[in-house]
C-alpha cells in the first residue's frame, strides 16, 4: 500500500474514533470514551478543542435561524398588510384542499357569505354565479397549484347583495417566505365599468359604422410609414361610390389623397398639401373613376400625433360643380335673352334690322358660342350670324305666325362640341345633343322672332289699310261724280237720238256715245265693288252648285288645251252671298288664270269646309267655306304679287281697267270673307276665297253697307 493511501486510511480511522468518542460523551459514557481515545492515542484536550469548535458552529447556525425567522415574520406581516389593502377582493386559498384561509375587507364586504374554513373543500366555488362559473373557478385553482398561476376572464361572480358582476379572476401561487407553502392568492377584479365602457364603445362603433355605411361622405384614417408614405388603415364604404372601389379592398393599395387623381390636378394637390398648415387641410380636385368618369371631390383632413396620423373626410361635390356650371351658363343665357328682348322691343328699326341682329344673340346663348351659328329665314329672305355654315348639330323649327306663308329659324354648331374631360356643363349634354337650357333659349327666341315678324306684318298691313282707305275715299267720290256726269250724257244721247232725223252720222255718233257711257257705267260699278260700297242682294247659296253651273263658261274661257279639274267637297256648308257678284268674281279669277296659262296647262278648282281650329287654313281662325283656284302657270314674283290687288294694276299686254283682283277682293271683304293670294315664279298661282257659313255670313250681310277694313293683299 502506498504512503498516501496509508495516510488517508489513518485519517478516516481517527475521524471514526472521534465520532464514537463524541457520541459516548453525549450519552454520559465517559469511561468508554476515555478507552477509545487512549487506544487511538487521541487526548481529551484535542477532543475538547473540537467540541468547542463544533459548539461555535452550532451557535452561529442558531443565530442564522433566528434571523431567518425574523425575516419570515416580517415578510408575513408585510404580505398580510398588503393583502388587506389590495383594491380588489382577494382570497388566500389552500392549494391542496381548496379551503379558504383568509380574505381581505373588500372580499368580506362583497362576498360575506364566504367564511374561512380549513375543512370545506373548494369553498371558493360558491362565489360563482352559476354552475358553469363554479367549475371554472375550481379548475383555475387546480391549474394555479400545478403551474404557479392561472387567469379567468369574463366570469360572473355572485355577490352577497346585488346582481352578479362580471369579473376577471387571477390565481397566483404564494412564495414560502411570504406565506405557508401551498397557498394561492386569488384576486377578483370587478369589470362592471369596463364592460359598460366596452358596450358603450361597441355601440358607438356600431353607430359609426351605420353612419359610415349610409352617409355619402367617406371617412378614412392614414398612418405615415417610415418611407414617408401615407398608408390608409381604414376607409368607409362610401369610397365605392366615389372612387369605384369596394370597402373590403386592400387598404394599403388605396390612398384617399393620391389614388386616381386627375392628371391635371396632381400638382395642385401636392402644392396644396405643402402649403396648408401642419394641423389640417382642405382641397378640391378631380378624380377619374375606373370607367373613365370624372368626379369632383372635397378632401378635408386633420393631422394627429406629430403628423404621423391623418383622419379625414371626403365629399363628392360633383353635383355642386355641375350646378355652378349650370348657373354660370344660365346667367350668360339670361343676359343674351335680355339683350334679345331689348333688341326685339325696338320700334325704330325695320324688319331687316331687327331680324339681322337676332342670330348673334342666339349664338351668344350657346354653351360653346365660338362653334355656334344661327339663321332666320322669312319668306325666302335669310338672316345669318357671323361665319354661317350649315351646322352638323342643329335645332330647327318653322315660324308659327299665321301672317307669314313660309319661314324657319335654325340654331346649331358647325361641329359637334367635344365632351370635355373636366366635369361641367359638357357632362350634362349627351354626345350629339343640346343642353336643355339651350333648347329653352331656342324656344324663347322663336317666340320673339314670331312676334317680330307678326308686328312687322301688322305694321305693313296697317300702312296698306290706310292707303287703301284713302283710295276707297277717292274712288267713292269719283264714282259719285261719274254717275252724275253719265246720267247727263246718257240722257242727252237718248234725247238726241229721239229728237233728230236719224241720219247715218247722228245714228253712228249717238250709238258710240251710248256705248262709251255704258262702259263708263260698268267701270263705276266695278269701282263701287272695289270700294265695298255697292248694294248686295244676298241669298242662301250652294257654292258647289254654282261652280258646276259655271263649268261650261270656264271651259270656253280657258280654251281646249287647258285642263279644268274639279274637286268639290261633299257636305259643303251653305253660304249667304250675292249670286251675281259671286259669279262675276269667279269669272274674273278664271279670266286671270286663262291669261296666265296662255292656252295650255291646268286649272284646279276645289272646295272644302274648315272648322274653327282646322288644319290647312290660310285665312286665320275659322270656320270657313273655302273656294280655291290653283293654276300651274308661270306664277308671279314678289313685286308683282305685292301689287296684284292694287286698283288699276295689270300685267296684261292689252290695256284694261286693271280692277280684276281688287274687285274680287272688295266683294269678298264686303261679304264678310277673306281672300289669300300665293304665288311663286315657275310654280303657278293660288287664290283662296273664304266665306263664313250661312248663319255667320247672313249676320255680316245685315251690316254690308259699311265697308270692312284691316285686310291685306296677302291675307285680306
Amino acid at each position: 500500500m502506498s504512503e498516501p493511501e496509508q495516510k488517508m486510511n489513518g485519517n478516516q480511522r481517527d475521524a471514526g474514533i472521534r465520532a464514537q468518542a463524541l457520541s459516548a460523551l453525549r450519552k454520559g459514557q465517559f469511561d468508554h470514551a476515555t478507552a477509545l481515545l487512549e487506544n487511538d492515542n487521541i487526548t481529551i484536550n484535542e477532543l475538547t478543542q473540537e467540541l468547542l469548535v463544533h459548539q461555535t458552529e452550532l451557535e452561529l447556525q442558531a443565530e442564522e435561524l433566528r434571523d431567518t425567522a425574523l425575516r419570515h415574520d416580517l415578510a408575513r406581516h408585510r404580505f398580510e398588510a398588503l393583502f388587506e389593502t389590495l383594491p380588489q377582493a382577494a382570497f388566500l386559498v389552500d392549494a391542496a384542499s381548496g379551503s379558504l384561509v383568509q380574505q381581505n375587507s373588500i372580499a368580506r364586504t362583497a362576498f360575506g357569505h364566504l367564511r374561512p374554513s380549513g375543512v370545506a373543500a373548494f369553498p371558493l366555488r360558491r362565489i360563482g354565479a352559476n354552475r358553469s362559473d363554479e367549475d371554472l373557478l375550481a379548475s383555475a385553482l387546480a391549474d394555479a397549484a400545478r403551474n404557479g398561476e392561472a387567469l379567468l376572464t369574463r366570469v360572473f361572480l355572485h355577490r352577497e347583495q346585488g346582481e352578479p358582476i362580471p369579473a376577471r379572476v387571477q390565481f397566483v401561487q404564494i412564495a414560502q417566505e411570504q406565506c405557508d407553502a401551498g397557498h394561492v392568492l386569488v384576486l377578483c377584479i370587478d369589470e362592471t365599468e369596463q364592460v359598460r365602457a366596452t358596450a358603450a364603445l361597441e355601440e358607438s362603433e356600431k353607430r359609426f359604422r351605420e353612419i359610415a355605411e349610409t352617409i355619402e361622405d367617406v371617412f378614412y384614417t392614414c398612418t405615415l410609414k417610415g418611407d414617408a408614405r401615407w398608408v390608409c388603415t381604414y376607409f368607409s364604404p362610401g369610397a365605392q361610390r366615389i372612387w369605384g372601389r369596394a370597402s373590403t379592398a386592400d387598404t394599403e393599395s388605396f390612398s384617399p389623397l393620391f389614388t386616381n387623381v386627375h392628371p391635371r390636378d396632381r400638382e395642385v394637390v401636392r402644392r396644396a398639401l405643402h402649403a396648408t398648415p401642419a394641423w389640417d387641410f382642405s382641397i378640391e380636385y378631380r378624380i377619374v373613376q375606373p370607367d373613365g368618369q370624372v368626379r369632383w371631390i372635397e378632401n378635408k383632413g386633420v393631422f394627429l400625433d406629430d403628423c404621423s396620423r391623418l383622419i379625414g373626410a371626403v365629399r363628392d361635390i360633383t353635383k355642386i360643380k355641375i350646378t355652378e356650371k349650370r348657373l354660370k351658363l344660365r346667367v350668360r343665357q339670361i343676359e343674351a335673352v335680355s339683350r334679345l328682348l331689348t333688341h326685339c322691343a325696338r320700334r325704330d328699326l325695320g324688319r331687316e334690322e331687327l331680324l339681322s341682329g337676332i342670330p348673334q344673340f342666339l349664338v351668344d346663348a350657346l354653351n360653346h358660342p365660338k362653334l355656334g351659328v344661327a339663321r332666320i329665314v322669312v319668306e325666302g329672305k335669310a338672316y345669318d350670324s357671323a361665319g354661317w355654315t350649315p351646322p352638323s348639330l342643329k335645332l330647327r323649327a318653322p315660324l308659327r305666325t299665321p301672317l307669314v306663308t313660309s319661314g324657319y329659324m335654325e340654331l346649331g354648331y358647325r361641329e359637334v362640341p367635344p365632351r370635355a374631360e373636366e366635369v361641367g356643363a359638357d357632362s350634362l349634354r349627351p354626345p350629339g345633343d343640346f343642353l336643355l337650357s339651350e333648347r329653352e333659349v331656342f324656344a324663347a327666341a322663336l317666340r320673339q322672332v314670331d312676334a317680330v315678324v307678326d308686328w312687322q306684318k301688322i305694321s305693313e298691313q296697317l300702312t296698306e289699310a290706310e292707303r287703301r282707305n284713302a283710295i276707297v275715299d277717292v274712288t267713292s267720290g269719283l264714282v259719285h261724280e261719274l254717275n252724275t256726269l253719265l246720267t247727263v250724257i246718257i240722257g242727252q244721247a237718248e234725247d238726241m237720238s229721239d229728237g233728230f232725223v236719224p241720219t247715218a252720222f247722228v245714228e253712228r255718233n249717238s250709238r258710240r256715245i251710248l256705248e262709251a257711257a255704258s262702259r263708263a257705267a260698268d267701270l263705276t260699278d266695278h269701282l263701287q265693288s272695289f270700294a265695298a260700297s255697292q248694294s248686295l242682294h244676298a241669298e242662301k247659296l250652294d257654292l258647289n252648285a254654282i261652280l258646276r253651273k259655271m263649268r261650261p263658261i270656264f271651259r270656253r274661257m280657258l280654251g281646249a288645251d287647258v285642263a279644268l279639274v274639279y274637286d268639290l267637297a261633299e257636305g259643303l256648308w251653305p253660304v249667304f252671298l250675292d249670286n251675281a257678284r259671286l259669279e262675276s268674281a269667279l269669272q274674273e279669277l278664271c279670266a286671270n288664270a286663262a291669261y296666265a296659262l296662255e292656252g295650255k296647262g291646268e286649272l284646279h278648282i276645289s272646295t272644302r269646309n274648315v272648322a274653327e281650329n282646322g288644319a290647312e287654313n290660310p285665312l286665320g281662325q275659322g270656320p270657313w267655306v273655302i273656294v280655291e283656284l290653283k293654276d300651274n302657270g308661270p306664277g308671279m314674283d314678289d313685286a308683282v304679287l305685292g301689287a296684284a290687288t292694287e286698283p288699276f294694276f295689270s300685267t296684261h299686254r292689252q290695256a284694261g281697267r286693271g280692277l280684276g283682283l281688287s274687285v274680287v277682293q272688295g266683294f269678298t271683304r264686303q261679304s264678310g270673307g277673306r281672300m289669300a293670294l300665293a304665288s311663286q315664279q315657275g310654280q303657278g298661282t293660288t287664290v283662296v276665297l273664304g266665306y263664313r257659313p250661312e248663319v255667320q255670313s247672313a249676320a255680316v250681310q245685315r251690316g254690308a253697307d259699311a265697308p270692312l277694313s284691316g285686310d291685306s293683299a296677302a291675307n285680306p
